[in-house]
């Protein structure tokens, strides 16, 4: 009885690892479509200089004349929008609140 069950559990799994061998080799790259891609060069040599560089001169007068108090802490379940330590007074702003 277990010998019968044995042989069929084998042939059960030989069909299924034959199965998913010929769905794998047909979905698989095929020879003539790696022929046909093209060889693309980029050049990242200036990537970084997309944007003009910020003047250092320039201040928001209505951020520096309001003082605004912090809370203590943030709101339960908030992420702040806005790092402390890049801009300190607009470190109060919160974003992304689950409550």
């Amino acid at each position: 009885m277990r010998l019968v069950y044995v042989k069929k559990v084998i042939l059960v799994a030989g069909l299924v690892v034959m199965t998913a061998s010929m769905l794998a080799a047909a979905a698989g790259p095929s020879g003539t479509a790696s022929k046909l891609t093209a060889s693309v060069s980029v050049d990242r040599a200036n990537k970084g200089d997309r944007l003009p560089p910020r003047s250092k001169t320039h201040v928001n007068s209505s951020l520096t004349t309001t003082p605004q108090v912090r809370p203590q802490r943030p709101p339960l379940g908030c992420d702040p929008a806005i790092s402390s330590l890049t801009d300190p007074p607009r470190a109060n702003i919160y974003k992304r609140c689950t409550a």
